[in-house]
């Protein structure tokens, strides 16, 4: 990183915590500035202690004075440096507050493949560090403050010796090597330390906090291989650190080395001049607390410009996540209505393959149309879906709504208007008109539940609707079925009444009489809105307008369900085999 780069990530740190909390600057300040001062108290004052009992006239009551008069300083400085503190630890708290919604504004607001990789999880476990990005203040306070002291007191030691300044540089010097070279190493290591933290955060949180990961390794009787995972993965984190601390420890080593032998130099000089008469005890009193405070000031500062480009990382992390922010670059368009549906010469791959899911993909789906995607498994349905939802952009090919590209739409706007269950649907550990509402008012719930035939589901409850799905924050929740927890969902997506609603294995786990029940209700509550829907019951297919038959990524068919069976091709055969066997 250059000068310039450099300067540009003090000032933009700087920025961002002026923005978040601009009373955190000016706290800083006075805090340097009290804390110099009291540096350059307890060099100075001991000298003058050291005078008075020297001197043959002083009397008791001077002496007094001067005590009384320094503890009274150091009682001020003290009180005003217990009240920055205390104003500063309330800053800090309400910082971390107000990151931590911040990453996870960030976090949510990445597109679907950005989240999917790796390498996000990891960048993400590293921007998390930003919560730190305070102390780049406190690193500054100290570099400032070190200034200030190294400066004045190395006026003072000039005027007594300049080979000890520089010596002391000398010295310094080698520590800047040192810390140059820290930094270096860290930045290479870094990355070893965030994958290995997201592998042990998975294996962790699957261990100890996942009720279903919790079923199987009972039921597997897997709990000691699960903990030889655990316990590899902390040995790998263990020989980096050990790694680590013998690099670090050397430089450590060497740095004490030269610093003790710095300290027993100029001792040795002032013991001389002191022996000779050039100076007084009390001279070599000050002196000798000179040196050790500039030493300590100036070690202090470097170790922090150390430090600093530590924080500078976790800010570069953390600005990083905005980048793909910008992917959908262009979008203008936050007011558009919800008519026809336009997919042109659709295809994708996915990121990092090259192997096409879905290839030209052409169909038109008019607004309150009810379609149906069916195909074998890997046909690509869940892809479409996944395009139609903007998780994913088409590699080739493009996907209008009335006529205008949906990446060129606001996708916050997009998604008012459409609602989904997808296959690895998340219900959370809140109740369930909570997760059925999402934030929405839960007014005629009960009603929208009775239409699909959901009515007596969850009437069973004490609390009915208001009962927790989860014992996680609530001792009285309930853990629901997997149909329970599947129609849930379905009431959620249908609870928005968006203007597209896209179900994608809907009935899996519903048997038979329910699945039709709520079929029948679905087709009525979503009456002049669009539905596209994704089963393997092809029966749910025959009430649809239109039925779009995928096989291994391109179209194989697509009409009514009449005309289907009238071309007796794949369709047809999938539906009489399931008919068969339902008989």
């Amino acid at each position: 990183m250059n000068k310039h780069q450099n300067k540009k990530s003090i000032v933009s740190i700087l920025q961002m915590i002026a923005r978040y909390e601009p009373m955190y600057l000016p706290v800083s300040v006075i805090k340097i500035l009290v804390k110099s001062l009291l540096t350059w108290l307890m060099v100075w004052y001991p000298k003058l202690f050291i005078e008075l009992l020297m001197q043959q006239d002083g009397t008791y009551r001077e002496l007094v004075i001067k005590i009384v008069s320094y503890a009274g300083i150091l009682v001020a400085i003290w009180a005003v440096e217990l009240f920055i503190g205390s104003r500063e630890s309330k800053i800090t708290e309400r910082f971390v507050q107000k990151m931590r919604k911040e990453i996870g504004t960030v976090s949510m607001g990445q597109p679907f493949w950005v989240i999917e990789s790796g390498a996000y999880r990891e960048k993400l476990n590293m921007a998390n560090n930003i919560m730190n990005i305070l102390q780049t203040v406190g690193i500054f306070q100290g570099i400032v403050e070190g200034v200030i002291t190294s400066v004045g007191l190395a006026g003072l030691l000039i005027g007594y010796d300049l080979r000890i300044c520089l010596l002391i540089f000398a010295v310094i010097a080698v520590k800047i090597a040192f810390v140059r070279i820290t930094v270096l190493y860290t930045q290479k290591r870094r990355y070893l330390y965030g994958r290995n933290d997201r592998v042990g955060n998975y294996l962790t949180n699957t261990a100890y906090m996942n009720g279903g990961a919790a079923k199987e390794i009972r039921i597997n009787a897997i709990a000691n291989w699960f903990l030889d995972k655990i316990k590899a993965y902390r040995n790998e984190m263990l020989q980096y650190q050990y790694k680590d601390f013998k690099v670090f420890g050397l430089f450590e080593g060497i740095s004490a080395v030269l610093l003790a032998g710095q300290t027993a130099v100029v001792l040795l000089s002032l013991a001389k001049r002191t022996f000779a008469g050039d100076i007084s005890i009390a001279d070599f009193t000050m002196y000798f607390n000179a040196v050790i405070t500039i030493t300590a000031a100036l070690t202090g500062v470097v170790t922090k410009f150390g430090e600093y480009n530590m924080f500078k990382m976790y800010f570069g992390d953390f600005s990083d996540l905005y980048t793909s922010l910008n992917e959908e670059e262009g979008q203008k368009h936050t007011e558009t209505g919800f008519g026809e549906l336009r997919f042109e010469n659709v295809s994708f791959c996915y990121p990092g393959t090259d192997n096409y899911v879905l290839k030209n993909i052409s169909i038109t789906i008019s607004k309150g149309e009810k379609l149906s995607i069916v195909g074998k498994n890997g046909a690509g349905k869940s892809t479409f879906v996944k395009l139609l939802c903007k998780f994913y952009k088409p590699t080739e090919g493009r996907i209008l709504l009335d006529g205008t590209d949906i990446w060129t739409i606001d996708t916050t706007a997009y998604y008012k208007k459409i609602s989904a269950v997808f296959q690895d649907y998340t219900n959370f550990a809140f109740s369930i008109r909570e997760n059925i509402a999402m934030g929405k008012e839960p007014d005629k719930m009960e009603e929208v539940a009775k239409r699909i035939g959901f009515g007596e589901a969850f009437s069973k409850f004490e609390k009915g609707l208001d009962t927790s799905i989860s014992r996680m924050f609530d001792d009285g929740g309930v853990e629901l079925s997997g149909g329970e927890q599947q129609k849930v969902a379905i009431l959620r997506a249908l609870y928005k009444d968006a203007q597209l609603i896209i179900l994608d294995e809907p009935t899996r786990t519903l048997d038979a009489k329910t699945e039709a029940e709520m079929y029948e209700g679905f087709f009525k509550l979503t009456e002049g809105r669009t539905a596209i829907f994704i089963s393997h019951r092809l029966a749910s297919a025959v009430v649809a307008d239109r039925i779009l038959v995928l096989d291994g990524g391109v179209t194989d068919d697509y009409g009514t369900h009449a005309e289907l069976m009238n071309r007796n091709g794949l369709y047809a055969e999938m539906y009489t085999k399931q008919s068969e066997a339902y008989q």
